[in-house]
């Protein structure tokens, strides 16, 4: 097989496509080595433990050619990230100049002025808290589309944060129009670009479809800060009896979105509802 890389064409580009779709890695195979194919690729490399560069030469056509080995459970446990949720519950919300308590690995490029718990939102709470539980590490391509800090046609991902997960190989991404059902879940919404929100769904009632979230929002939303939707700050409430507190569902929450992105995350959802029960 020829080293193939973004840019060619061909059958041996469609070879690679159904390949990576076969690993767990859905491609189409329209024989373009396009960005997404490129993305894949990285992604597949990385977890192969080859070198993540998106060009696929000999070593990463014998890795796509080997049958694929069975999945494995990989699910963190909810206890590697509660802890991060201290140093972050004491913050206020503020659009301009948030700040995290501790950078995640791979952030290396931002200035120490970022660092601290006064002030947060949205995009810097979610990655605090996702880039440190899973360790990462960003570079500084996924931190700008995390943080949506390019223009739309510039994006590498079209998914944002969802997709920067996706390509740790710590989340899946979801097609358009999936329910946050039986899972943790990072979504990323628009109203109009680049008006947006990231935020996370830590549980889902099927019987009503109300969500249980975890995000960093504005006083509009009642948290100015940290916490759950309709409940209040996690510094000043509890969720164990969510579902009866709370009244958003997740069909009115994404009523007004024009792009919804969302990645369900490979966090043991029983240990986060065992949590959330202990609230």
């Amino acid at each position: 097989m020829r080293t193939i890389k973004k840019g060619d064409t061909g059958n041996d580009v469609k070879e690679c496509q159904r390949d990576l779709t076969l690993h767990g890695y859905d491609c189409t195979a329209d024989g373009i080595f396009g960005p997404n194919t490129e993305k894949l690729v990285k992604a597949f490399q990385k977890t192969s433990g080859l070198i993540s560069d998106g060009i696929v030469g000999k070593n990463t056509w014998a890795a796509l050619q080997a049958p694929p080995q069975e999945e494995q459970p990989r699910e963190l446990d909810w206890a590697n990230f509660v802890p991060l949720l201290g140093p972050a519950m004491s913050a206020t919300y503020s659009l301009s100049g948030a700040e995290m308590p501790k950078f995640p690995p791979g952030v290396t490029f931002l200035s120490n002025k970022y660092l601290g718990k006064n002030k947060t939102n949205c995009s810097m709470f979610t990655a605090y808290l996702l880039g440190n539980g899973f360790g990462g590490p960003f570079t500084i391509d996924q931190w700008s589309e995390w943080q949506v800090a390019k223009g739309s046609s510039q994006s590498n991902y079209d998914n944002y944060g969802p997709g920067v997960v996706g390509d740790w190989g710590v989340g899946t991404l979801m097609p358009k129009n999936s329910i946050p059902k039986d899972g943790v879940y990072l979504i990323q919404t628009f109203s109009s670009w680049p008006k947006g929100h990231s935020w996370i769904v830590l549980d889902y009632d099927e019987s009503t479809g109300k969500i249980l979230t975890l995000e960093s929002n504005t006083g509009g939303s009642g948290l100015n800060g940290v916490g759950f939707a309709d409940l209040g700050p996690i510094r000043s409430t509890n969720a164990h009896n969510w579902k009866q507190r709370v009244n958003t569902t997740w069909s009115k929450r994404v009523s007004g979105a024009s792009q919804v992105y969302m990645a369900r995350l490979d966090i043991d959802h029983k240990s986060v509802l065992d949590w959330i029960s202990s609230q």
